[in-house]
């Protein structure tokens, strides 16, 4: 009937109670509810935090420490010390409370306190990743890992894996690159990315292709994270691969590289000089389409790597970082001022759009159903795709990331919010307030929005509810959606696969 039953907080040691706060949605188990808590006030539990920081204890023979080759390497025992140890002047303390208490009536079952650090400059966190795996509890705090009993509140492992984000499946937590046993802390798997994941990766089957900024392409085993090989490239990968059914991925790199590589081993079959930094790639009928931020839009054979035509650049535009569409014999490609139309044979242009007002385009169009839609200037607007005839427009305050189109509905994204517009007519189905110049990417019954202070966030395509929202925000690139899947790149040079389902 909703009265309140009981209340409990967080109180620390000297009894003051102040300084812990819940930094974790309450996991409910057959022995009690897990609440997780953070201190990083200064005051008395602060500097006991500080002084017993060195009087950890000592680690199990599951406790781990990342090894530059993703191998667990078991770790000595730490000799307790009652000396406290300085730390360094950019590192700050801050103390972790995991309490079970008793679903019935609150009361404490078992409480743990330990400490941990953070750095000055990104600040303490405000949540504690939590999880409960059998009859352990997960924690993602200071630079890992630490589980304890669900039952008894003994400490069973910690792995120190350089990292706290995590969601679990199948006993295993998965960590961006990552992958750690929940049932003694052992690593599983690690892909060592070795800087940046910026471009959304590829997935074909079972296999995440991924591009890296330190110019290797990735093609990795989607469920276990196992690297099946890698292809070095002359440049850092930023665009997301193309992957053709002849079992061939598509890559280009910042040096001007366009480059063919066999999905079964890696090896490369061929390449293209194109010049400039070039752009995510569109495939159609044996030809790959795509721009290098400049002016021309070029055509390549997908068989040999030859250029097929390109077009002339006009001294009053360029190009923009973004994909062409194609479809039904026309590419499309936004300019810096207007959207054309080439003739997908031979390059010719069929027609022209120019902004009356605010002339940017800096999205990549969608075409669906005859039609065009991209975001022009501050509005989404569409247009027949034979004539570029304008069939409506629709103010939304501009964005420079693609729309999407599915099933009749555009969704698109605009100053501070995600829409959904009838494909038709332009007609608001729904609007969902996010943050600055979020992306949009439509699934089956989903869409998956990511913006510069917006986390990875899932909302009902029918409705734009909000259905769930991930705690880790590190992510960088729209995801790549596989089934039940989601694949990210992220900060630090972290791919990371989540559920769909919760994220």
């Amino acid at each position: 009937d909703g009265r309140r039953r009981w209340g409990q907080s967080p109180t620390p040691r000297d009894g003051s109670g102040e300084g812990f706060a819940v930094a974790a949605a309450p996991v409910v188990t057959e022995e009690g509810v897990i609440v997780t808590a953070l201190n990083t006030e200064p005051g008395a539990t602060g500097r006991r935090a500080a002084e017993t920081l060195t009087e950890r204890p000592p680690r199990s023979e599951t406790d781990t420490e990342r090894a530059p080759t993703g191998t667990p390497t078991p770790s000595p025992d730490a000799t307790p010390t009652r000396t406290p140890t300085p730390l360094p002047t950019d590192v700050m303390q801050l103390g972790v409370e995991v309490t079970s208490l008793a679903p019935e009536d609150g009361s404490t079952r078992w409480r743990q306190r330990f400490p941990g650090t953070y750095n000055f400059t990104s600040g303490p966190p405000s949540q504690v990743p939590t999880a409960v795996v059998g009859e352990t509890v997960v924690l993602g705090v200071d630079d890992g890992l630490t589980a304890f009993d669900t039952v008894t509140g003994r400490q069973q492992w910690r792995a120190a894996v350089g990292d706290t984000t995590f969601a679990v499946t199948d006993g295993t937590a998965v960590l961006g690159r990552t992958a750690v046993d929940a049932t003694d802390g052992t690593v599983t798997w690690e892909l060592e990315g070795g800087s940046g994941f910026v471009g959304t990766p590829a997935v074909v089957g079972n296999t995440v292709y991924a591009g890296s900024d330190d110019q290797y392409l990735y093609a990795v085993e989607a469920t276990t994270g196992q690297v099946r090989w890698s292809f070095r490239a002359d440049g850092r990968i930023r665009a997301t691969p193309v992957v053709d059914r002849d079992g061939t991925v598509y890559v280009g790199t910042s040096e001007g590289s366009l480059y063919a590589v066999d999905t079964a081993d890696g090896r490369e079959l061929w390449r293209t000089e194109i010049g400039g930094t070039i752009q995510s790639p569109t495939l159609s009928d044996g030809t790959l389409y795509l721009g290098r931020f400049d002016e021309p839009l070029f055509a390549v054979d997908t068989d040999d790597g030859s250029i097929l035509w390109q077009t002339t650049p006009d001294t009053d535009s360029r190009f923009l970082p973004q994909s062409p569409a194609a479809a039904d014999g026309l590419v499309y490609a936004g300019t810096n001022g207007d959207l054309r139309a080439f003739d997908a044979a031979d390059g010719t242009q069929q027609w022209r759009v120019t902004a009356d007002s605010q002339p940017v385009v800096q999205s990549s169009p969608a075409v669906a159903d005859g039609r065009v839609f991209l975001n022009f200037g501050s509005a989404v607007r569409a247009f027949d795709a034979n004539s570029g005839e304008q069939l409506w427009s629709v103010q939304t305050g501009g964005s420079n990331r693609p729309p999407a189109v599915r099933d009749g509905v555009v969704y698109t994204t605009g100053e501070n919010a995600a829409y959904a517009l009838d494909a038709a007519d332009g007609t608001q189905l729904w609007r969902t307030p996010t943050g600055r110049g979020p992306s949009i990417t439509a699934a089956a019954d989903v869409v998956y929005v990511l913006g510069f202070d917006t986390p990875l966030t899932a909302l009902d395509s029918e409705s734009g509810e909000m259905l769930w929202q991930s705690v880790d925000r590190t992510a960088e690139t729209p995801p790549a959606v596989a089934d039940d899947w989601l694949f990210v790149g992220a900060e630090g040079g972290r791919l990371f696969g989540l559920t769909a389902t919760d994220g």
